[in-house]
């Protein structure tokens, strides 16, 4: 008998460019192997050159989705993206608590049932912004706390620790630092991305070298830099989508944490590499690579 894939719900907003939200991990999935289950939180209106309008689901809309799935589908694992309420920060809670009392005695919730937070709280491209002050507040009260792990950048980082906003962004020698904090609020690990800025990598405290690319992961059981020469290009919308759907497909398909995060970690790197050159300006990953390859 054929196994069934495991499932994924992604509940993040819609792109109506393709690169990024919900497009992003139905791609990322269906490259990965596991069954997406998209539910939408947003609808936005946006291009490669931004952001131009944001339209938060009501909360019934978004609870009706859950409640359907929850009846056929439940889930492995959990990825979230663009929620742009305070009340779908709260909906997504309360159904991770709901899935998570189903965990067998003696396993760990976080095995039974994964939450990987990417918590969007701007687009790359700008434009419209995707969050507030109190989007923010309800991601610490709510999520972090339930968060098997959260894939912010530095900037986003800085923002859920309720830092005042850097120009510059920290330095990378600060980096761990600031993951030890976002652990201390409750979750399981964190991937902090630095993508935005590339460096050498024989040093953590210049960015003037631009040569590699610098990610830091930090676990119950490692941590360290994950670093790759950095690819120049300007093809990057939906790259923080592609990675947090890829780390929770890994987490559904029973990997490690930091197993999920190294294939996930690899995926993305390829998939910019090979980015297609779509529209004027931040075009999409290419997420099919893997697929054509064992074609």
């Amino acid at each position: 008998m054929r196994a069934h894939p495991p499932i994924l719900w992604s509940i993040a907003g819609h792109d109506t460019a393709g690169g990024a939200g919900l497009s992003a991990d139905q791609r990322a999935a269906d490259a990965l192997g596991v069954h997406l289950c998209p539910v939408v939180a947003c609808v936005t209106a946006q291009h490669s050159l931004g952001v131009t309008a944001v339209f938060p689901l009501p909360e019934d809309q978004l609870e009706a989705q859950l409640q359907a799935l929850a009846l056929d589908l439940p889930p492995r694992a959990i990825k979230t993206g663009l929620l742009g309420s305070v009340e779908a920060v709260r909906t997504v809670a309360r159904w991770v608590d709901r899935l998570r009392e189903a965990t067998p005695v003696g396993r760990d919730p976080h095995q039974h049932l994964a939450l990987v937070v990417d918590p969007v709280l701007r687009a790359t491209a700008g434009g419209s912004p995707f969050s507030n002050e109190a989007v923010v507040q309800a991601y610490r009260t709510h999520l972090l706390p339930r968060a098997t792990v959260i894939t912010p950048n530095r900037a986003e980082a800085c923002r859920l620790l309720a830092s005042p906003p850097s120009e510059p962004p920290p330095e990378f020698s600060d980096i761990p630092a600031l993951a030890d904090q976002l652990l201390a609020l409750g979750v399981r690990a964190t991937l902090i991305t630095g993508g935005d800025v590339a460096v050498d990598a024989n040093t953590l405290t210049t960015e003037a070298d631009h040569s590699h690319s610098l990610d830091w992961l930090q676990t119950p059981h490692a941590s360290g830099w994950l670093t790759a020469p950095r690819v120049t290009t300007s093809d990057t919308h939906g790259t923080g989508c592609t990675l947090a759907s890829a780390c929770a497909a890994g987490l559904a398909k029973g990997l490690p944490l930091e197993a999920a995060v190294a294939e996930a970690w690899a995926y993305v790197a390829e998939a910019i590499r090979r980015a297609p050159g779509l529209g004027g300006g931040h075009g999409p990953l290419d997420h099919g690579w893997p697929v054509r390859g064992r074609a």
